[in-house]
Order: structure tokens, then C-alpha cells, then sequence
């Protein structure tokens, strides 16, 4: 498979969901791996890229080739791009020096303390005339800015022209991912890079859609 690189640059805290509970006292949580790492699920990252590439085509009027890249429903053989999960920069380096401070000094690189490295604690309460409702204390764990997540995207064969475009497009249309986006949190700058770790003309890629797919 040929393979693009991208990038998604944290510009403000974000709470991209698990759906599972690690501590007993946060009631929404973050994705990590084994070794307290966080990073952001592939097939949530492929979802966003469906609906940032619809809205591309409301907005330009273009006929995006959805099909084309994330398969037709119901045709679990029809041909598809594959998205690598986001991880983090020097992702590597971090999970090696941490699998062996746990294996030399277990007592103090647990888990919990390298996920603090990266996030923090939020906690919000519901308003009515003011004072705050009962019960309505949540607490949050959320992504620290500035981090920036890498991946890949491929598929069989490699994209062509227009694939490349329209994923580029894609990328730089999605601005905000996780829970609370109306809140301030996760915005984001996603940027789909080409084989030298450059990014795409943008108005050519838009130029090239236009001409094929309006």
C-alpha cells in the first residue's frame, strides 16, 4: 500500500472520548494504550474525514466520490482507504523510555501518572438562573494543547489524483473533533501531507475537484 502522512495539531484542550471509564472519579474519559499513552482511535479519525469531506462539497458545490474512498454501505468488500490510529510525535521514543523507567522503577511510572503527563482534569457543572443545578458536577479528562498526533492513510494500489485532493481537502476542513466543541474545546489543525512531508496546494486541490466532480 502506498501511504500519505498527516498531522493533527492540538490548538486548544480536547476530549476525544473513549467511552470507557479508567478512574473511579472521572466520568469522561480519553483513549490511551498500554503504556498510558494517549492517541486518537483510526476509525474515528475516518469518520471525521467522511462528514469534513460532505461539508467540502456543500460548501464548494462539488460531488465528492465518497464511495470511492470509504466504500458503499452495506458492501463490506467494496474498496476502501485505511487510516493508521493518530499517535503522538516521537511516539516511539516516549513508549520505549517508558516501558523501561516501568520495568526499572515500577512504583512510580504507573500508568495513571503518565497519562497526567499529557492531560488534565476539567470539571463543570450546569447552570439554571445562575446557581448550579444538583448533581450536575461532571469531571473530564482532557487533552493538554500544543500536542501534536500523526498517522498515515493508504490504500491498495495508492490514490490517485483526485483521491489525494479530496483527502486534502478533507484534512484541512476539520477543524474541531471531541466532545464540548462548543465549549472551547478541540479545535484542531489537520494538515494531509505528500510524499517529501509537504503539504498540498489546497486552491489547486479545490481547482482539480471542481473541474472533475461538479
Amino acid at each position: 500500500m502506498n501511504s500519505l502522512a498527516y498531522t493533527i495539531e492540538l490548538l486548544s484542550d480536547a476530549l476525544p472520548a473513549s467511552g470507557m471509564i479508567f478512574s473511579a472519579t472521572i466520568d469522561t474519559d480519553i483513549v490511551v494504550d498500554d503504556q498510558g499513552l494517549p492517541y486518537v482511535p483510526a476509525k474515528r479519525i475516518k469518520g471525521l474525514l467522511l462528514e469534513s469531506l460532505t461539508e467540502v462539497g456543500e460548501m464548494s458545490g462539488i460531488l465528492p466520490q465518497l464511495d470511492r474512498l470509504f466504500g458503499t454501505v452495506g458492501k463490506p468488500n467494496s474498496e476502501s482507504f485505511f487510516v493508521s490510529e493518530g499517535r503522538m510525535q516521537n511516539y516511539s521514543s516516549f513508549y520505549d523510555w517508558i516501558k523501561w523507567a516501568k520495568d526499572e522503577h515500577p512504583e512510580e511510572f504507573q500508568p495513571e501518572s503518565i497519562i497526567e503527563t499529557f492531560t488534565r482534569i476539567r470539571r463543570q457543572t450546569r447552570l439554571e438562573k445562575g446557581v448550579a443545578k444538583e448533581h450536575s458536577l461532571r469531571t473530564v479528562r482532557v487533552l493538554n494543547k500544543g500536542h501534536v498526533f500523526e498517522g498515515t492513510v493508504s490504500k491498495a494500489g495508492g490514490f490517485d489524483q483526485i483521491e489525494r485532493a479530496q483527502l486534502a481537502l478533507a484534512f484541512s476542513n476539520l477543524r474541531y473533533f471531541g466532545l464540548n466543541r462548543n465549549r472551547g474545546f478541540g479545535h484542531i489543525h489537520c494538515a494531509l501531507l505528500d510524499e517529501k512531508g509537504e503539504g498540498f496546494d489546497l486552491v489547486a486541490a479545490l481547482a482539480l475537484c471542481r473541474e472533475v466532480l461538479s
